[in-house]
């Protein structure tokens, strides 16, 4: 069973909170930007446990691919598939200290499901469906003509109108 839009994903987001998910669904699509498909969220493939807690891990310390978010002065902790305790220590500190720029990404996310989702978006999508359902109700009362395969463009298009 898989929710096609995931709802709960889009208002974690909403929060301003990073997102770490597994790619079911419209995951994806949701934390991405429509115009240019930025993402400033983590989307790891489903059913990999192990990637799920490594995407966690990296964006709570601002690791990897997050760091450039971190303002470091210093090279980030790497995180390693046998952390040392002395490099568990420095991620978790590191965890505390990049809350603030852990936010800003949040807040980035944030924004883009505000635009992919707004109120002028779902106008636009109703408004559209009832033109469909209009357009639909139209057809279905016209009389219907048995016509025959068209040999040109021509034919085709006088035959539809």
């Amino acid at each position: 069973l898989s929710e096609g839009l995931p709802l709960a994903l889009g208002e974690a987001a909403l929060t301003g909170a990073p997102v770490v998910c597994t790619d079911v669904g419209a995951s994806l699509r949701v934390l991405s930007d429509p115009d240019d498909f930025s993402r400033f969220s983590a989307v790891v493939a489903p059913n990999d446990a192990l990637a799920l807690a490594k995407a966690q891990i990296t964006m709570l310390g601002l690791l990897g691919e997050w760091s450039k978010y971190a303002e470091d002065d210093a090279p980030p902790p790497v995180l390693t598939s046998s952390p040392t305790p002395d490099d568990v220590a420095k991620i978790t500190r590191r965890m505390y200290e990049k809350s603030e720029h852990r936010r800003k990404l949040g807040m980035m996310t944030r924004k883009i499901v505000q635009k992919s989702f707004s109120g002028d978006r779902y106008l636009r999508e109703h408004e559209q469906m009832l033109w469909i359902g209009k357009s639909a109700k139209i057809m279905a009362n016209r009389p219907h003509v048995n016509l025959q395969e068209p040999t040109d463009v021509a034919t085709a298009l006088q035959q539809t109108l």
